[in-house]
């Protein structure tokens, strides 16, 4: 029997492996089993140990050529700040403009595809080409609401939204009643993420805060710089890349010295040695309701947490976490010095272990045959 045919569209999968990125490529290694995987990512220099892993899973890998959130069409209205709001609503951002120019190159080849079903993880203009393909082909599409509740991506009706909160599914539920919403979290490595390992040593004086993202405007890395900065001792740590780098490297090093600061691009294989080194994991992101992937890593690495007061977090991580402002610096500050004198290590690691890939991965199984199943019926 012909296994079912799934094409996940992730462009930066390969390039960063951050959150969305993660969450592919555990998805397509376990998916493998049971389906025929083809995985669409955006054509870069380099070689990626990420992409390289997964065609050993037999994944197939197909790449496009598309303009990157850099190029010069892209970055430059963005450059001029009131204009920035207006480019982040309407997703035209450079990050927005990479996701748009992707899904277009890839358009053609989707109709020549064959799939059963299409999986798009790259927010609405994703979503939009596998629309169009739907309306032409009537090949079936999934998403996932891996940057929090996306309303437009509703409004389009893919066969299955999957709400990885429960508070998610709820409201569109309620918003968009005829809409099929299931909940399933993510998942994560817990033979990765553990408190037992290899630790890093770092040239900061502790206790080292630790944040993990990507360096862009919605993750809002700045409001943890300010936190710190009302902080006398201790250091901030920050893990990931982006458009934002160098603006943030200036304010850190303006606020707490270049001795309390440090921005490195590390490869996700080595993110569970530094949450190991450091003390507290600290994320603010108010403007985000994402899933909180970086949150149980941390957790499940025995960090406590410090985040947004928001109620998708607090379903999620529970009293493994110290919740507050983050608009507020003052606030900000004094959880993260209280999260430094309480260690949550046996509770995160607890709420960690409920999201377990096996547990996860079977479920999306299930779901994504289902789909096919149904539509190999139709037609």
């Amino acid at each position: 029997m012909n296994k079912y045919r799934i094409h996940i569209l992730c462009p930066r999968l390969g390039i960063t492996d951050r959150g969305a990125e993660v969450f592919v490529y555990e998805l397509a290694k376990y998916l493998q089993r049971d389906f025929a995987v083809t995985v669409w990512v955006r054509k870069t220099k380099g070689q990626s140990s990420m992409l390289a892993d997964l065609k050993k899973y037999e994944v197939q890998v197909r790449y496009a050529t598309c303009i990157d959130e850099s190029h010069p069409i892209a970055s430059t209205l963005y450059k001029i700040h009131p204009l920035r709001k207006v480019l982040e609503k309407l997703r035209l951002d450079p990050m927005g403009i990479e996701m748009l120019s992707f899904s277009l190159v890839c358009l053609p080849g989707l109709f020549r595809s064959g799939a059963d079903v299409l999986f798009p993880v790259n927010g609405i203009w994703g979503v939009l080409a596998c629309q169009i393909v739907r309306i032409f082909t009537g090949i079936p599409f999934i998403y996932s609401s891996q940057g929090g509740i996306e309303p437009p991506v509703a409004f389009l009706q893919p066969n299955v939204y999957i709400a990885i909160h429960r508070y998610t599914k709820s409201w569109l539920l309620k918003h968009f009643p005829k809409l099929k919403v299931v909940h399933i979290s993510n998942g994560i490595d817990l033979k990765r993420f553990t408190p037992h390992g290899e630790k890093i040593v770092l040239d900061l004086p502790q206790p080292i805060f630790i944040t993990v993202s990507a360096l862009i405007p919605t993750k809002r890395i700045d409001l943890t710089i300010k936190a710190m900065a009302k902080l006398k001792s201790g250091s901030l740590l920050v893990l990931g890349n982006g458009p934002l780098k160098e603006e943030l490297t200036q304010l850190g090093v303006r606020l707490l010295g270049s001795g309390r600061f440090k921005i490195l691009a590390v490869p996700n294989t080595q993110i569970p040695k530094y949450y190991r080194s450091a003390s507290v994991f600290a994320f603010a992101a108010p403007e985000e309701k994402g899933w909180g992937l970086v949150h149980l890593e941390a957790l499940a690495c025995g960090l406590p947490a410090v985040v947004n007061d928001e109620e998708n977090l607090r379903s999620l991580i529970g009293k493994a976490a110290f919740y507050c402002d983050v608009y507020d610096a003052n606030a900000y500050s004094r959880c993260l010095f209280k999260a430094n004198q309480k260690h949550f290590n046996s509770e995160g690691r607890r709420i960690a272990q409920t999201v377990a890939w096996e547990t996860v991965g079977k479920k999306y199984s299930q779901l994504l045959y289902q789909i096919a199943a149904k539509n190999e019926k139709s037609n």
